[in-house]
């Protein structure tokens, strides 16, 4: 049976914590960089919808990957598995927990997400509508910029 359904990104976000939510190992690797994880961020930024995430609900146990470094899931007798959205997931949860690693899986760098303030552009002047780019720097050079978590404490 299909089912649909909305959730915010906390809701995904907490289901992927309490591994609810869970990878199967058949799944690619990360592959996104900065760029995707910039234009998701402005589309989310900008109120666009994030699209459809496919999940798949079975009692089946399959091998699973853990790209988050999460804890063991608790035993529970049906497993979401997510099929489709795992590049949006993991990116949302390394902006939002801080812990954004980009690059080639084995010489990754952590980043942090920024809005670069002096790109603003204005989108609709006539009600002072203006649009911030977004970048990512090294933990260590992100003097000067403001963090997108700073807009969620």
């Amino acid at each position: 049976m299909i089912t649909t359904s909305s959730l915010t990104i906390i809701q995904i976000l907490g289901d992927v914590y309490n591994r609810r939510i869970r990878i199967p190992d058949f799944q690619r690797s990360s592959v996104w960089g900065p760029d995707d994880v910039a234009k998701l961020l402005d589309s989310i930024y900008k109120g666009y919808p994030l699209g459809s995430f496919l999940l798949w609900e079975t009692s089946d146990e399959l091998r699973e990957r853990n790209p988050l470094n999460l804890s063991p899931p608790p035993p529970r007798p049906e497993r979401q598995y997510l099929i489709d959205g795992q590049q949006r997931t993991i990116a949302l949860w390394g902006v939002f927990t801080d812990t954004l690693r980009l690059g080639d899986e084995k010489e990754q760098k952590q980043y942090r997400a920024y809005f670069d303030l002096d790109s603003q552009i204005d989108r609709c002047p006539e009600i002072g509508l203006k649009w911030f780019l977004f970048t990512f720097h090294d933990l260590r050079k992100a003097l000067g910029f403001v963090s997108v978590l700073d807009f969620f404490e």
